[in-house]
């Protein structure tokens, strides 16, 4: 009976070919981990420009944050959040409105690699 070995050639194309096929599986890998931290500090700072722009949108906490009634315009550092361990930084941006009595509000909302702005009109209701 004759045994028949595997020889080098044979041995070395087979590890070539397992070598393609796990770096391709490696770069995918790689690559969805990158995507799903960018997701995630998308939401978080979607979330948070959520939250910003609720608070906000009452004519008293602007009446707060600015020491004014109407609103002073201006540029806003607001508090910065951290969650999990991602810091984001955040800013609001008071303007005249389309008419007296309503002020546009931008929020900013900046991550380690993202940054939202967001626009919305904020009325004193009587």
């Amino acid at each position: 009976m004759v045994k028949k070995n595997f020889s080098l050639i044979e041995v070395v194309i087979s590890l070539v070919i397992l070598g393609v096929i796990l770096s391709g599986m490696l770069y995918i890998f790689g690559h969805g981990l990158n995507w799903s931290r960018k997701i995630k500090e998308e939401k978080d700072i979607l979330l948070l420009t959520k939250e910003t722009l609720e608070f906000y949108s009452l004519w008293q906490n602007l009446v707060n944050l600015t020491g004014s009634d109407p609103p002073a315009n201006g540029t806003y550092s607001l508090s910065s959040v951290t969650l999990g361990n991602t810091n984001y930084q955040r800013t609001l941006i008071i303007n005249n409105g389309p008419s007296s009595g309503i002020k546009r509000i931008i929020v900013t909302v900046t991550g380690p690699t993202e940054t939202k702005n967001t626009i919305t009109f904020v009325s004193k209701i009587q």
